[in-house]
């Protein structure tokens, strides 16, 4: 079934390259001055606030006028201030809070000195070109899983504050969108290529090629990356001395390497998204390690279609399913040279569908609906811990959907702009968010006389209600002020 759906959406796009190629001539005189390139980042403050983003509420919405703060990141300010890493960008922002506890999962974020309680980033939606970069196992995002290289972005769109009432429970600390497909020439073709260096053992390369005409556009982003990673004595690191450790450092320990692959773009009112990503991260599994370091290998592959279209003067439709498969594999270090290797390996299939319209009623007010849902058919995990023993439920330990069950997120939500003069805009939205039941196996065991199963059933759970009210004053162009409830 795979298979299938990687071969025919591959034939598509080939059949939207050859669309688009058939017309296109490579015209390299054609491109925009560096002066337009750089607008966004050489904007004063009130244009800024004219600038519009989908982000925020899946529509184009000028950044003055949505109920949440928000923060542009261009390719220009990336360039400008040596950015190497999206960690590197997020790290940078004022209003994210960051801790890294060097684990295979990378970084954890949250916002205003709020964290996401149990696993990383489970409540901030991380997208690339508007596609969730979830690790369905856990509901998380991972940043050492975000192998986009630097060199592809073209901005990033971050969305601090809760963006719930549009993208779901997901969405409590916000949303960061980055960018990866705009082109840069009116028309024609365009390539590009980077080679970097640093210690003996960094090294990142890149290559992007474009091209654009009357009817569309094509991107293609490729780049790798390797890092030795930092080389430190774990006594900098720890808060209590655990004695085994003593003397080791992080040298060797905290590697990581990434490929990624995008081909995107569109035919006219049809849209394309192909990623490939595969990143090799080394990390600590709450203890440190005194052999190679724990290594996690992740894999994901996303592909979208989309339509959008401006049904009319007054409704606009925005309509993308998508594929997602993501595989991940670790090997666990310990903190005892004589301790076994722990493993770890998780797998799933999920597709997504999601259709946003806006009726633009009149210039008072305006009217957004939207649904969406998340299939997941398939999901397993598999570990072995041998190094504690002394819990049976952690050896040879499967864990999968029941046949013929399924993890099923299904939402709506609506929004009303209300805008009684130039001076004020009213908003009140609403979303209604559901799990549905689904079955489990479980199974553990490492002998007979171990092995135990189980097939517990989780019921629907309850409905989620999500409101959002906000009010934002303009007195002037030199001046915002918005008003926005907190949803709990």
């Amino acid at each position: 079934m795979k298979q299938f759906v990687l071969k025919q959406f591959v034939f598509i796009v080939m059949f939207f390259c050859i669309l688009l190629s058939s017309t296109v001539k490579a015209d390299s005189s054609s491109y925009k001055t560096d002066d337009d390139a750089d607008s966004l980042s050489l904007m004063a403050l009130e244009d800024l606030m004219q600038v519009e983003i989908e982000t925020a509420g899946k529509v184009s919405e000028k950044i003055g006028k949505i109920p949440a703060s928000v923060v542009l990141i261009t390719r220009k300010d990336i360039e400008r201030y040596g950015y190497t890493t999206f960690d590197d960008i997020l790290q940078h922002v004022s209003g994210l809070y960051r801790l890294d506890f060097y684990s295979i999962a990378g970084p954890a974020y949250g916002v205003r000195g709020h964290l996401s309680p149990g696993t990383t980033n489970r409540d901030i939606i991380i997208l690339v070109n508007g596609i969730r970069q979830i690790n369905d196992y856990d509901t998380s995002y991972y940043i050492s899983n975000i192998a986009v290289p630097v060199e592809a972005i073209d901005r990033v769109e971050i969305i601090r504050g809760p963006e719930s009432a549009v993208y779901g429970s997901g969405a409590f600390f916000g949303v960061i969108n980055i960018i990866t497909n705009e082109v840069v020439q009116e028309k024609g073709s365009a390539s590009y290529v980077s080679f970097s260096g640093g210690t003996p053992h960094a090294n990142r390369m890149f290559g992007r090629t474009s091209y654009i005409n009357e009817n569309g556009k094509v991107v293609i982003n490729a780049g790798s990356s390797q890092d030795g990673g930092l080389d430190v004595p774990y006594s900098r690191l720890e808060s209590k001395f655990m004695g085994d450790e003593a003397g080791f450092t992080t040298d060797g320990r905290l590697e990581n390497s990434q490929r990624y692959f995008e081909l995107s773009g569109n035919y006219k009112k049809i849209s394309f998204d192909l990623t490939s990503s595969a990143t090799d991260y080394e990390g600590f599994l709450v203890n440190p390690t005194v052999r190679s370091g724990s290594e996690t290998t992740l894999e994901s592959t996303r592909l979208r279609m989309g339509y959008k279209n401006n049904l009319s003067e007054k409704f606009y439709l925005n309509s993308k399913l998508t594929y997602i498969y993501n595989k991940s594999h670790g090997d666990y270090d310990s903190m005892f040279v004589n301790d076994p290797w722990n493993m770890q390996q998780e797998e799933s299939t999920a597709y997504e569908g999601e259709i946003t319209l806006q009726w633009k009623a009149s210039e008072y007010f305006d009217i957004t609906n939207g649904i969406y849902f998340r299939y997941l058919p398939e999901m397993s995990s598999i570990s072995n811990i041998p190094s504690l023993s002394q819990v049976p439920s952690l050896q040879k330990a499967t864990q999968r959907l029941q046949s013929d069950e399924a993890l099923t997120n299904r939402s709506v939500f609506s929004q009303l702009n209300y805008y009684p003069n130039e001076h004020w805009k009213f908003v009140a939205g609403l979303m209604l968010e559901q799990i549905l039941g689904y079955g489990v196996f479980a199974e553990y065991g490492r002998n007979p006389v171990e092995y135990r199963s189980f097939t517990p059933y989780y019921e629907d759970q309850d409905l989620s209600v999500i409101p959002r009210l906000a009010a934002i004053y303009t007195p002037n162009e030199n001046h915002i002020f918005k008003f926005m409830t907190v949803p709990s």
